[in-house]
C-alpha cells in the first residue's frame, strides 16, 4: 500500500511537471528502486515509548527504501524509512547531498517515515531528555555509540544513487484490486 502511495505522489510529480513544460507521450518513463539498511547498533534508545528502552537485537532490520521516476528532463526520488518520524535536519541535509550527487532538484526528492515504534530514538524531546540524564549521570550516553542522524544521511543518499544506477525503461500500466490476508503491523 506503501509503495502504491508513494508510486502515485511521484507520478502526480511528474505529471505537474512533464506537462507544465508541453512535453511529449512519446518520452520513455525510468523507474529504478533500491533498499538499504538503517538499522542502529544494538544497544540504541528505541522510539515509540515514555520510558527508556534500549534495542537488544534485531528480529528484522530497518530499511529505507528509495524509488526513482524519471521522465523527459523531469526526475523525483520517494524514500520511505522504517522509522517512527523523520527529523527535519536530516531530511534537509540528505535531500540536498542527493540533489548534489543526482542532478535532481531538492523540490523533487521526498523522504517519509512508516512510523515504527521500534526504530531509533534519535530526536526529539524525549531523546533530548534520556541523552542528558545519562550525560548527567555516567558522563555519557552509552546509548548513542554513533551518530545515527549523520549515519542516516549517508544510507539515504546511497539508497537514491542506487535507485538511480538500477533505472530501467519502463511502462505504467493501471489497474485494481482487494487484498485482505495483508497483515497491518510489521510482525
Amino acid at each position: 500500500m506503501r509503495l502504491l502511495l508513494l508510486s502515485g505522489l511521484a507520478l502526480s510529480l511528474l505529471a505537474q511537471t512533464t506537462f507544465s513544460r508541453q512535453a511529449t507521450a512519446a518520452e520513455p518513463l525510468f523507474v529504478g528502486a533500491a533498499t538499504i539498511d538503517i538499522t542502529p547498533p544494538e544497544g540504541y534508545r528505541m522510539s515509540g515509548y515514555f520510558y527508556e528502552r534500549l534495542n537488544e537485537g534485531t528480529k528484522d532490520p530497518l530499511q529505507a527504501k528509495a524509488l526513482y521516476f524519471g521522465q523527459g528532463e523531469t526526475e523525483a526520488i520517494l524514500i520511505a524509512c522504517d522509522l517512527i518520524g523523520m527529523e527535519l535536519q536530516v531530511t534537509q541535509t540528505a535531500r540536498r547531498r542527493i540533489s548534489e550527487q543526482t542532478g535532481i532538484p531538492v523540490q523533487h526528492i521526498a523522504i517519509s517515515a512508516t512510523h515504527s515504534h521500534t526504530g531509533p530514538l534519535y530526536f526529539g524531546a524525549l531523546r533530548n531528555r534520556f541523552h542528558e540524564v545519562a550525560v548527567q549521570e555516567k558522563g555519557e550516553d552509552t546509548a548513542e555509540k554513533v551518530d545515527y542522524p549523520a549515519f542516516l544521511v549517508k544510507q539515504l543518499v546511497d539508497v537514491s544513487w542506487k535507485a538511480v544506477e538500477n533505472r530501467e525503461n519502463s511502462t505504467l500500466r493501471a489497474g485494481y484490486g482487494h487484498e485482505d490476508r495483508v497483515n497491518f503491523n510489521r510482525r
